[in-house]
């Protein structure tokens, strides 16, 4: 997610809605041209397995499984050198998604399938699950979104 997402904005302007205080977590699946931009699969891996281990459903924006971004997503390629949007898709391509059940659905559930574990924890092998935390980064509005709904 980002700061101007509207998602992150109900997060955040709303913390004692029935949503946030039930545990509903966002956070953004990488900042660019940061130090740890680089790092975004693994984070993310992190993040998803640990969830699933929590008994949580995880929600991925239909945005990471787009082939180009939309011109009014902001994405500007080359603003992160170590980033490109391909990198989403390739990477979120190869999970489980549920079919969207509604014609236009911006989230659709990420499956944890054999599959999707497998692939998980090959980038982000299980011995380094707890070193990432669930809180959510700083982040700006040309960032993808990823939101993990509870369960």
């Amino acid at each position: 997610s980002h700061w101007q997402d509207d998602v992150m904005t109900f997060h955040r302007n709303r913390p004692f809605h029935p949503l946030n205080l039930g545990g509903l977590t966002v956070f953004a699946l990488m900042t660019p041209a940061t130090p740890g931009s680089a790092n975004w699969r693994r984070n993310t891996a992190r993040r998803i397995l640990n969830a699933w281990r929590a008994g949580k459903d995880v929600l991925i924006s239909n945005r990471l499984l787009a082939e180009v971004p939309e011109r009014h997503w902001n994405w500007v390629e080359g603003d992160d050198p170590t980033v490109r949007w391909r990198d989403f898709s390739e990477f979120f391509q190869r999970l489980d998604v549920a079919s969207a059940t509604e014609g236009n659905a911006e989230f659709v559930l990420l499956k944890p399938s054999l599959t999707s574990r497998a692939l998980l924890e090959s980038v982000a092998p299980l011995g380094s699950l707890a070193a990432q935390g669930d809180s959510p980064k700083a982040c700006n509005v040309r960032e993808p979104r990823l939101v993990r709904k509870p369960s």
